[in-house]
């Protein structure tokens, strides 16, 4: 890891996407795909970067 706060920056950064996508959590969740798919798409931007 070359930089351990810009990582935790940046995984901050996701979840306060997420977060935004989903203000009714499950509700708005399981009502569309399209917001399943970008949860989902950055919860593996923060597993999956390596600084």
């Amino acid at each position: 890891m070359k930089n351990d706060k810009l990582y935790l920056m940046h995984i901050m950064e996701c979840i306060a996407s997420i977060e935004s996508y989903i203000p009714d959590r499950k509700v708005d969740f399981f009502s569309s795909k399209l917001i399943q798919d970008a949860v989902i798409e950055n919860r593996m931007l923060f597993v999956a970067i390596d600084l």
